[in-house]
């Protein structure tokens, strides 16, 4: 993000009688706090948080819950059991997102491929909120060989419409 788009975060969240953007975050899974992307959102959400926009967290797929709770403190976040390996198959997530949905203002994706930010994408098309995504190398030639043919699958199935609409 810009430093002036982050200068202007920032002085809309602390006028008086300006609310801030309220996002949520969502994520394939997290399997431990040593993950690059469970830092990347801890610490996106921490300097968020510090000038006072609140953060939401989604994510299926949790291995070690306590961890994580630590990991991320006093944020408020859902990890919700998956299926189907990281996949992440969850219908159980999908209707903490439909809730969720109602209470913030823009979607931020952590990741493409999974099921649960799909549910997101779709989930926030219909509320009419707007959905990025941070890939955090996902998208890269490298990372696009590997288990290409499942790429490919969920491509067809929800990725590349809910890249275009993003």
């Amino acid at each position: 993000m810009a430093t002036t788009q982050l200068r202007s975060i920032e002085m809309s969240a602390m006028t008086p009688g300006v609310q801030a953007v309220r996002p949520l975050f969502t994520v394939g899974g997290l399997s431990s706090s040593s993950s690059g992307v469970a830092h990347a959102m801890r610490d996106l959400a921490t300097a968020l948080g510090k000038i006072g926009v609140p953060v939401s967290i989604c994510t299926a797929q949790v291995q070690s819950r306590e961890s994580l709770a630590e990991f991320f403190g006093a944020m408020r976040w859902h990890a919700v059991a998956g299926s189907f390996g990281r996949v992440s198959w969850s219908p159980q997530l999908r209707r903490v997102l439909e809730q969720e949905m109602r209470a913030v203002d823009i979607v931020h994706n952590h990741s493409v491929w999974t099921l649960p930010n799909s549910y997101a994408s779709r989930i926030a098309k219909r509320h009419g909120k707007p959905v990025v995504f941070t890939p955090h190398g996902s998208l890269e030639p490298w990372a696009l060989t590997h288990s290409r043919w499942k790429k490919r699958l969920a491509a067809s199935l929800f990725q590349d419409r809910e890249l275009r609409n993003a």
